[in-house]
């Protein structure tokens, strides 16, 4: 487990309720948070302060899909998360995020070693506590695999979760790469499984069309 400082910003919190599911998927560790309905709202912080961050954690990066609204700060950067919204924290280094509010809400987290990420230290340093929309591109799909796994990570085999964790790195990568401008620096088996994801949410989209046809999958996706 990573250590954190948890505390309430407000004095009335007897009915708060919280309930966090870990699970191991391949090579990285997936946290989903749920935090129940108060009639009372209620706003909390969860901080890495230095001490904390001074330990080695076999997990460094962490990147975060919300549900709700949250704010992430990092490196003098603060991201206000909407829905569908995910950003990335250097677990090395202090950073808090803070939500708040009466309405349920649900976090999804996922940590994986820094060397898993083939990107230098000092770029990804750039983009932390930096707002990513999951709307469209890339991103999106980053956000709809976190939403599965958000609902599934207790029903998958070894086998499932180490496909899907390479999945789910690869997509990051390419993702982040393509923020910071460094798309030659992802290997092309990353590369790859990047494009194979985009190719099956094209078919999912189109399944309904007669016009779906491998020609214009491959148009689509600007290979032969």
């Amino acid at each position: 487990a990573l250590d954190f400082d948890l505390r309430f910003l407000t004095d009335r919190h007897d009915r708060f309720r919280a309930r966090c599911a870990v699970h191991a998927l391949g090579a990285v560790q997936a946290a989903v948070l749920s935090y129940a309905r108060s009639p009372v709202p209620t706003a909390g912080e969860v901080r890495r302060t230095p001490g904390f961050a001074d330990r080695t954690d076999a997990y460094e990066i962490k990147f975060s899909l919300t549900f709700e609204h949250v704010e992430l700060e990092q490196d003098g950067r603060r991201a206000r998360l909407h829905p569908g919204d995910f950003a990335i924290a250097d677990l090395t280094r202090p950073s808090s995020s803070t939500a708040g509010g009466s309405r349920a809400r649900r976090l999804v987290s996922v940590t994986l070693p820094r060397a898993l990420l083939p990107l230098p230290t000092s770029r990804v340093a750039e983009i932390t506590a930096v707002p990513v929309s999951g709307r469209r591109g890339s991103p999106a799909l980053v956000a709809t695999l976190l939403r599965r796994i958000a609902a599934e990570a207790g029903t998958y085999d070894p086998a499932e979760a180490a496909r899907i964790s390479t999945a789910l790195v690869d997509l990051v990568a390419t993702t982040l790469a393509s923020r910071l401008d460094l798309r030659p620096a992802i290997p092309p088996d990353a590369r790859r499984t990047a494009l194979l994801q985009h190719i099956y949410a094209h078919v999912d989209q189109h399944l309904g069309s007669p016009g779906l046809t491998p020609a214009t999958i491959a148009d689509a996706h600007h290979i032969s």
